[in-house]
């Protein structure tokens, strides 16, 4: 078991060696390949893991100085190839890099970054300053923020103050040249021109109240057929729509709106006995004879090809052997004559014999083949007649419930005529919320559940609910109305000045020629001026 753990061991601690000695390779070649950037970041993890390493601190810190040097031209090529916001960029890494690595201590490193700092620091200022000689001053207080948020670094802190004083200084200079020289004549100018003074922290006379602004508003006249509490509603609702608009302000003191009142508004309630036709469905069954194919199993002869075996003659050749008579004559010697005169003769002599001799004769034998014949044999087919059954047929034949019941009707009408007055010379604003409405409903304790006939009783709206529906119809469309009214009272002219152009900006969105008189003074910066200024209270 132990010898399992030491080798186990072993082999995780040879593992780890081999891998460090990997990343130490990969940093050594990245190194000689003069990629300094990623050699020092290989190295500094390599540090961490191994602290005790004296020789890979001293590599480490070799490589992060190099690498420093290696952002510093970098970010100055980029710089002279007129790429300042890459160069910005590098810049940025470079000096996050020299944050992160205090133990660099260089005066080459020093004075390539003091360089680019102040090349930074140049390029910034003079971005602001063509943006600011555009009027722009709105859009730099953005940019230095932004600025700040990419190179917020102790090395570029001196830069921002004097940055924000340009800027300042821009703004004080538009500040002064956008206050009217006689407040109580353009009041609307200055009120922009303080709002926009007050965020640059600079002092401005409190501008005069503005003529066409009311504090609160009065009703005058009569709806017809409203209640006191109904009326006292009604009173509030132009009040708080105003509340919403341009044309309100508590400082107006005693200047009011005036509403004037005209119209209407009824309910009528009418009983009646009524007659109620609720439709129904019933299903109606009946039993009708069909006919329908019927199947069954019909028997018939099939006939089919079977085979046998047939006998017939078969011829063959058949071998006897038979013992055939034979004559040989051959010649043979023998002595003849006497005493002196004997000498051998020959004579021809005949013998009788016999031989074995095969013969072949044909016969016959009985032998079977393979034959066929057509046979026939009882087979069953699904075959079909016409039967006749009873079924059940429904289908849906519509019926009517009839039943007594009290019809309730409500006759809604309402027409309300608003004539507002407001400061100033705008025209009065002609306002008309207009409504009819029918709603019937029954009374009655009937149930009948194939027609969904259960008890009811009508609800229609009250009186008070007829009116809570017009004062929603007017808080809707009052406040969009108002603020409408702003824009045809004081966006309309063919031309504007100065106050006018602020005065329409005031309280809509002010068309071209408006937009144009005002950028005279606030130059590229006028839709940033109307959409924070135009409508604020400058601050004390």
């Amino acid at each position: 078991m132990r010898g399992a753990l030491w080798v186990s061991i072993v082999w995780v601690v040879s593992f780890v060696v081999s891998g460090c000695a990997g990343v130490r390779g990969r940093a050594d070649v990245a190194f000689e390949r003069g990629d300094y950037v990623g050699a020092a970041d290989q190295y500094g993890a390599l540090a961490e893991r191994s602290p005790e390493d004296a020789s890979l601190r001293a590599r480490r810190d070799d490589a992060r100085s190099r690498a420093l040097r290696v952002l510093a031209i970098r970010a100055s090529k980029l710089r002279a190839a007129g790429r300042q916001e890459p160069a910005l960029a590098t810049l940025a890494d470079l000096l996050s890099r020299r944050r992160e690595w205090r133990e660099v201590n260089s005066d080459a490193v020093e004075r390539a970054i003091s360089g680019e700092v102040a090349a930074a620091g140049a390029y910034l200022h003079g971005q602001i300053r063509r943006l600011v000689a555009g009027g722009e001053v709105l859009a730099v207080e953005e940019a230095i923020t932004a600025r700040r948020g990419q190179l917020g670094f102790a090395e570029l802190e001196p830069l921002w103050p004097s940055l924000i004083r340009e800027v300042h200084e821009a703004g004080d200079a538009i500040c002064r040249a956008a206050v009217p020289s006689e407040a109580g004549e353009a009041p609307y100018l200055a009120r922009l021109a303080a709002a926009y003074c007050a965020h640059f922290g600079i002092d401005t006379p409190p501008p005069p109240p503005l003529p066409e602004r009311v504090a609160g508003i009065s009703t005058e006249g009569e709806i017809v057929g409203m209640t006191a509490e109904q009326r006292a509603r009604l009173d509030a609702a132009p009040a708080s729509a105003l509340r919403r608009t341009a044309w309100f302000s508590a400082d107006a003191g005693q200047a009011e709106a005036r509403v004037a009142l005209a119209g209407h508004q009824a309910v009528v309630y009418r009983s009646a006995s009524a007659e109620i036709t609720a439709p129904w469905w019933e299903t109606v069954s009946r039993i009708e004879r069909e006919s329908y194919q019927e199947p069954y199993q019909e028997s018939y002869l099939e006939s089919y090809s079977e085979s046998y075996q047939e006998p017939y003659q078969e011829s063959y050749q058949d071998s006897y052997t038979v013992q055939v008579p034979t004559t040989e004559c051959h010649t043979e010697s023998y002595s003849c004559g006497f005493g002196r005169s004997s000498s051998t003769c020959t004579r021809s002599v005949s013998s009788t014999g016999s031989r074995s001799e095969t013969r072949y004769r044909t016969s016959y034998r009985t032998a079977y083949r393979t034959a066929y014949r057509t046979a026939f044999r009882t087979a069953y087919r699904t075959a079909y007649r016409t039967a006749w059954r009873n079924v059940t047929r429904t289908h849906m034949e519509p019926r009517s419930y009839r039943y007594e019941a009290t019809e309730q009707v409500g006759n809604y009408s309402g027409t309300w005529g608003l004539a507002v007055e407001l400061a100033g010379g705008a025209a009065p604003l002609e306002v008309r919320v207009a409504s009819v409405d029918r709603q019937v409903g029954y009374d009655h304790d009937v149930s009948f559940g194939p027609a969904g006939v259960t008890p009811s009783r009508a609800r229609l709206p009250s009186f008070e609910d007829w009116f809570a529906r017009l004062l929603a119809q007017l808080d809707a469309e009052l406040p969009a109305r108002l603020a409408e009214h702003w824009n045809t009272s004081f966006c309309q002219t063919p031309s504007f000045g100065a106050e006018t152009a602020a005065r329409c900006a005031f309280g809509a969105r002010p068309p071209a020629a408006a937009r144009a008189e005002l950028a005279r003074l606030f130059g590229n910066d006028v839709d940033r001026v109307i959409a924070r200024f135009a409508g604020a209270t400058p601050a004390r």
